[in-house]
């Protein structure tokens, strides 16, 4: 078992009513307010210092302490700044905050060489000097929540700066090449010069939320960008964005916008985007097909007058969008009636703030009726389009029978048992859902045509759609016995973009680079294919099939985005497989019985990246990967932590639970410092300890699931429980409930959330 370095050996807080001594070695506890003066009897072999909730007003000098590595000073009256001149050699983690200090003392610190991380927030400094003489190896900074007008240069990575008067952005030409994030929230910039943001490729994370800007920032020297927030700002328009191929996040609530954004060049990487309050009323009719990885959606305006939803007529939607509306009610038009067929088939959560269904406003006959309760039915009571939708969503049980300018709905489903001829001839839309329909011979000709959908019916043949296919963009048969690709007649659907043959019966997909040019995401999931031929689409979802090797990319390798494969039949994956592919953000290799680690070095553009649920016994040094969000390792054969280095910096989202990793490194949470969701556990659900939470450098919340195994309530416990009350960290379970202490014998089969840390210091952990 690894010892963890972080070893507590003094810590005054706000613990119980009484005054706690502790019989463990080197450690005991103070009741917070009682204390008045500094604690001069601290072992001296002290690493961790933590003095929390006193009354102390002067620290005129810290003793000596050969070993100490961490120090913090929080919440107290004190108004100097502590003097640690005796052990500034050896601390690599300061915090000094909530306290009445006004400025650094800069004469003695330049003597921390090893001072990685320092939080001075909360106090009421108003300005920082020069650190990169001062802390040389400094590799961040948080001072958020003081009155700081000026910071000058810095060697830290990533700054936390919101809450303050900053009038510009801080010098970046010391560390402008390696720098990562920049939190400026909250201050008084009303522009940012194009100096200000000198090239740097790393940064990720950019926040310039309410600062009064007026007009847009360059960001031609940040295309590594996965997080943009300039939301409660000024601005009337966003010009176009530069190539970003990792934007996912991306705010601009809160503006003056009255129109919306031209995002074509983050529209492959987008998957979350919030644009309520500002004024605008309408989007683009094929938003969900340019930004079509979006997850979650805000509109709403900031009058609260009515809103056009998107359109969602595209049937690329390959996941789930939520769309949640602020303020604003709907109209209950074309778009809203796609959005309600969506909704019916799981693709679209729509919602109000407030978790509830947003109102219609119009037309007449829907005002003032919330969106969940209103029927495709009642909807078609007024002309919404030219759609024709036919399926067994009609709760009467009776027929319905409207036709409006194109749009017509013919009743209940599975009593329609031959294919319907009297679609009005301008229909723009055909969906048919859930019939008897065994037969469908041929589609006539429908000028506009441009969405075909034909789901869960009894047909073997694929319909023949000749007649349409030089205009149809979005086609999708889905959930049918269909078992081959009629490719004679295909040739000439020239203008299909997306389409999706899940659920069937096909064995093979033929060479689509002849039969669809224009071809941009494919979806064939659930089906028993063993091959696929070259394809056009740079979107592939091919996941629950029997394939045994990855396509052939070669065809679109330099613009591929997206490979979902997760529960197929592939023991390897040979270097050839995946060619150079800089845009490729996202790959799925789950459940496929992998024994060896694919190379990804022609890959290192990736966000997301499962390799679940494998047969994999160890995992290589990764590629530098500057912008991997989401790794999955759960449920292989791993015994040992992974070497993350090269993807430490952007890696949120880690699952490695169900291996047997029962330790952890000393230094994850400092390592991987950008962490927000960790899931471990082992798979036998023998006891795991957890992984050490020393550093101080947490600046969000980390949340830590357990899968199966209770805890080793040991040193990194403690540490865990001094985070979890300082907000810092959430502890469950996989059933959400707080997991239990397995050790020492005192706390087994106690639910952690329940032990205090008196409990804990009753035995030496």
């Amino acid at each position: 078992m690894a010892t963890s370095m972080c070893r507590l050996v003094v810590v005054a807080v706000w613990f119980a009513d009484s005054l706690t001594r502790s019989t463990g070695k080197n450690t005991y506890t103070r009741e917070g307010w009682d204390v008045q003066s500094y604690p001069h009897d601290i072992p001296s072999d002290a690493e961790d210092i933590i003095i929390i909730k006193t009354s102390i007003s002067v620290v005129d000098y810290v003793e000596e302490f050969p070993q100490l590595a961490r120090y913090q000073l929080s919440i107290n009256k004190v108004s100097e700044f502590p003097n640690l001149g005796n052990v500034s050699s050896t601390i690599t983690d300061l915090m000094v905050t909530s306290t009445w200090i006004s400025a650094l003392p800069v004469d003695w610190m330049t003597t921390m060489t090893k001072l990685r991380h320092i939080d001075i927030s909360h106090n009421r400094l108003t300005s920082i000097p020069d650190l990169t003489v001062v802390f040389p190896a400094l590799s961040s900074l948080s001072a958020y929540a003081n009155a700081i007008t000026r910071v000058d240069r810095t060697t830290a990575v990533k700054m936390y700066l919101k809450e303050n008067q900053l009038t510009e952005v801080p010098d970046l030409s010391n560390v402008k090449d390696g720098f990562l994030k920049l939190d400026m929230k909250n201050n008084k910039m009303a522009a940012i010069p194009d100096r200000a943001l000198p090239p740097m490729p790393g940064c990720y994370y950019l926040d310039f939320g309410q600062n009064g800007l007026t007009v847009f920032p360059n960001l031609d020297n940040v295309t590594g960008l996965t997080y943009l927030s300039l939301s409660s700002n000024q601005l009337v328009s966003v010009p176009n964005l530069p190539r970003m191929l990792h934007l996912a996040d991306f705010s601009l609530s809160d503006n003056n916008l009255d129109q919306f954004p031209n995002l074509s060049n983050v529209s492959r990487s987008l998957t979350h985007l919030e644009i309520h309050d500002n004024d605008i009323s309408t989007f683009p009719d094929r938003l969900v097909v340019v930004l079509a990885n979006l997850e979650s959606l805000t509109i709403g305006r900031r009058s609260g007058d009515p809103i056009h939803l998107p359109g969602f007529c595209s049937m690329d939607i390959p996941g789930t969008l939520t769309v949640t509306v602020h303020k604003s009610d709907l109209v209950c038009d074309r778009n809203a009636l796609f959005a309600k067929w969506r909704q019916r088939t799981g693709k679209l959560v729509l919602k109000s703030s407030d978790n509830a269904s947003p109102p219609c406003h119009s037309p007449p006959h829907l005002s003032g009726r919330r969106f969940e309760e209103i029927t495709i039915e009642d909807m078609l009571l007024q002309e919404p389009a030219f759609s024709y939708i036919l399926d067994d969503g009609n709760p009467s049980n009776k027929p319905v029978e409207t036709v409006s300018k194109g749009l017509a709905d013919r009743g209940e489903g599975w009593d329609v048992q031959s294919y319907p001829h009297d679609i009005p001839s301008d229909a723009e839309d055909i969906i048919i859902i859930k019939t008897s329909i065994s037969v469908v011979d041929y589609v006539e000709e429908f000028p506009q045509l441009a969405r075909y959908q034909l789901s869960i019916n009894k047909v073997s043949e694929f319909p023949n759609l000749d007649n349409v296919s030089s205009t149809i963009t979005d086609l999708m048969v889905t959930s049918t016995w269909i078992s081959a690709l009629p490719v004679d007649w295909m040739t000439t659907m020239t203008k299909l973009r997306h389409i999706d043959i899940s659920h069937n019966r096909l064995t093979s997909i033929p060479d689509l680079t002849v039969v669809f040019p224009a071809l941009s995401s494919l979806s064939a999931y659930a089906n028993a294919i063993t091959r696929v031929d070259r394809t056009t689409a740079v979107k592939m979802y091919l996941k629950e099939n029997q394939l045994t090797e990855v396509p052939d990319l070669s065809n679109v390798k330099d613009g591929f985005l997206k490979l979902d494969m997760k529960n197929n039949k592939m023991a390897a994956i040979p270097d050839r497989a995946l060619p150079p592919m800089p845009e490729c953000y996202y790959l799925d290799f789950g459940q496929n019985g992998l024994t060896a680690f694919p190379n990804l070095d022609n890959v290192t553009g990736l966000t997301y990246l499962s390799l679940s649920s494998n047969q994999l016994v160890s995992v290589p040094n990764l590629p530098r990967m500057l912008h991997l969000a989401d790794f999955s390792l759960s449920d292989n054969n791993l015994d040992q932590f992974p070497n993350l280095s090269n993807v430490s910096r952007s890696l949120t989202h880690l699952e490695i639970h169900d291996n047997d990793i029962s330790t952890f490194p000393d230094r994850l949470v400092v390592v991987l410092a950008n962490l927000e969701s960790l899931t471990i556990g082992r798979r036998s659900g023998d006891p795991i300890h957890l992984p050490g939470f020393c550093s101080m450098d947490i600046p969000g919340t980390l949340t830590v699931t357990v899968h199966k195994s209770d805890l080793v309530c040991d040193r990194n416990a403690l540490f865990a429980k001094w985070r979890q009350r300082t907000g810092k960290l959430v502890l469950k379970s996989s059933d959400n409930a707080s997991p239990p202490c397995h050790s020492p014998p005192h706390l087994s089969g106690r639910r952690f959330e329940e032990i205090t840390i008196e409990d804990m210091l009753l035995q030496e952990p």
